[in-house]
């Protein structure tokens, strides 16, 4: 919005109707706020909900000092570790690609963006960024690297993205361990990780652990077109359930539903279910399981069928999913 005509609701107007024109073609909408959670309130007032979360991990000096002895531990050549020289992309590449095919969403970065944004610079945001200093990233030869953040005045370090070979944790302690051992008088240290990562949150169990929503938002449009086009990716089964979705901006209309296909039925309910948008949204992603959902008290159940978990599992797999934070904008 232009200056001169902010906060008189043009840009909620605005989005508005583009959700009015979207839900007459899609059932679903996704939404990069590039400025992460800050910008969620606004997008929240016209039907969005936040669905990707991460983990932030924070450390004063002591607790910190306290994880580097268990890091040596795990560490498999702490020495070996070394600021980033400009041979070592390939191998950095590698292991982020190999990464990156476990995980849903993740950007692929192509040879560009790695030079513009990683390589060069180190971008926190799109307008935002200092030319690369080889201390800002670390790199255990062909295992694994580590991107940090330094903040001088405040004494904070920031280690934003740290990858090695899946399951190789020897490789992770040691970036880890070598981050937090060559900045000693950091008075605060942060970390992000993707939500429910068990190898940081193990190796670095130390940390307070935050979960904060990623910069990401979705909003179902249309429920029933919604159904429509999934269902037939649901698992075999009988049995009619109404399914209510809601969340703090708008209550979608109860949608009664085949358990087979999940397709809109005019028969009477056997079971209800109730969730929050953002519930199903995360099990549209998949980054939440129909089962960990109701041991959680995420889905109302009223009724019983032996066909609705066996349904909602088929049409919601588990996935893994993350967007490192060089990616957020």
């Amino acid at each position: 919005t232009d200056p001169e005509y902010r906060k008189m609701g043009m840009a909620t107007d605005l989005m508005r109707f583009v959700m009015e024109q979207v839900s007459k073609e899609y059932c679903l909408a996704g939404l990069d706020t590039g400025y992460g959670s800050s910008a969620h309130r606004i997008y929240r007032r016209v039907g969005f909900s936040p669905f990707h979360f991460f983990a932030r991990l924070s450390a004063e000096a002591w607790d910190a000092r306290r994880s580097l002895d268990k890091l040596k531990r795990f560490s498999e050549g702490m020495d070996e570790v070394q600021p980033f020289e400009r041979n070592q992309e390939e191998a950095m590449k590698k292991i982020y690609a190999e990464n990156a095919e476990i995980t849903m969403g993740v950007h692929r970065r192509s040879d560009g963006y790695w030079e513009e944004k990683l390589f060069k610079r180190n971008s926190w945001q799109t307008f935002f960024y200092r030319e690369l200093r080889p201390d800002d990233v670390l790199v255990f030869p062909d295992r694994g690297y580590a991107y940090l953040d330094w903040d001088e005045q405040r004494k904070a370090l920031h280690i934003r993205e740290c990858l090695a070979h899946p399951n190789d944790f020897g490789a992770l302690a040691s970036l880890y361990g070598k981050a937090i051992e060559q900045h000693q008088d950091a008075h605060e240290i942060t970390i992000s990780i993707p939500e429910g990562d068990p190898a940081a949150s193990y190796l670095l169990g130390d940390f307070y652990q935050f979960r904060e929503p990623g910069s990401y938002m979705m909003s179902i449009t249309n429920l029933r077109d919604f159904l429509n086009q999934v269902g037939p990716l649901a698992g075999a089964g009988s049995g009619v359930a109404e399914l209510r979705v809601y969340n703090d901006v708008t209550q979608l209309e109860p949608v009664n539903v085949n358990l087979r296909d999940f397709t809109p039925t005019e028969k009477a309910a056997d079971v209800r279910v109730g969730l929050h948008q953002r519930t199903l949204l995360r099990m549209i992603a998949g980054l939440e399981s129909p089962e960990r959902a109701a041991e959680a008290g995420l889905i109302e159940v009223s009724g019983i069928s032996s066909y609705l978990m066996t349904s909602l599992r088929s049409l919601f797999y588990l996935r893994r999913f993350h967007l490192w934070p060089p990616d957020h904008w």
